[in-house]
């Protein structure tokens, strides 16, 4: 709620500020340091530079940004992230895009910093889980039930980050890019089933997971599964998805 409120007020101050009010709020901003916002977090995690990688501005870039846009970037994905991870929001990133600044603008105030920032939380949220090896042993060693909630939302969330880097801005990703992102998205995919089904099979988690599947998002283009999530047992529904969910070890 604080996040929520503290954005509103803040975009209606850029959508009724003159353009000398905007720039005056952007200096204040920029001349006080606790307002600076750091990016490209996600170069500490990367296994090696790949085509979605930030590349920095020059040698010396320490991606460290000013200026209220870069505020109003952060603010939006950090919402984002708390809208991913804690409701059953379908799309949480489409409700903090920057909106225009007016009917008659085209224009999005803060909207390349906001893409920026979503592009860096979205890496990171990748290579922190592709570091962790337990995830990508879960098919031998098992699904630990002290995964299987914290997990899951962290899949759920770095899934709509993927997610929200395929559809916030059409056409700024070229097609390479794009494919290496629906690559990245099919490996979590396989894992946040995992996750599902085994949360599933747990007494009483079942709405919970549920909550999951649709906020992960992938089972709407599947008719059949639609069709049978709300009169068919979570894990046969998941089976039909990936039948090597049957083989899958859940302690």
């Amino acid at each position: 709620m604080e996040y929520t409120k503290a954005l509103e007020h803040l975009d209606r101050f850029v959508d009724d500020a003159s353009l000398r009010e905007l720039e005056f709020a952007d200096e204040i901003v920029r001349d006080n340091d606790h307002f600076i916002i750091y990016t490209n977090l996600s170069r500490r995690l990367e296994q090696q530079p790949n085509i979605l990688s930030e590349r920095g501005k020059n040698e010396r870039d320490d991606f460290a940004r000013h200026g209220l846009p870069w505020v109003l970037g952060l603010a939006r994905i950090e919402l984002g992230a708390m809208l991913a991870g804690f409701t059953s929001a379908a799309e949480p990133f489409q409700l903090v895009v920057p909106p225009k600044k007016s009917p008659r603008s085209p224009e999005r105030y803060g909207a390349e910093e906001y893409f920026e920032l979503l592009l860096d939380g979205m890496r990171t949220h990748y290579w922190s889980l592709k570091n962790d090896p337990e995830v990508w042993n879960y098919r031998k060693s098992g699904v630990p039930v002290e995964h299987l909630v914290t997990y899951t939302r962290r899949l759920t969330v770095a899934r709509q980050f993927l997610v929200a880097a395929e559809t916030t801005a059409p056409g700024v990703l070229n097609p390479a890019q794009t494919r290496l992102l629906g690559e990245w998205g099919q490996e979590l995919a396989a894992v946040h089933r995992m996750l599902i089904y085994c949360l599933a099979k747990k007494q009483g988690q079942e709405r919970f997971a549920v909550e999951q599947l649709k906020a992960g998002g992938g089972w709407k283009s599947r008719p059949e599964v639609s069709r049978q999530l709300n009169t068919s047992p979570l894990p046969d529904v998941l089976e039909l998805i990936d039948p090597t969910l049957k083989f899958c070890q859940c302690r």
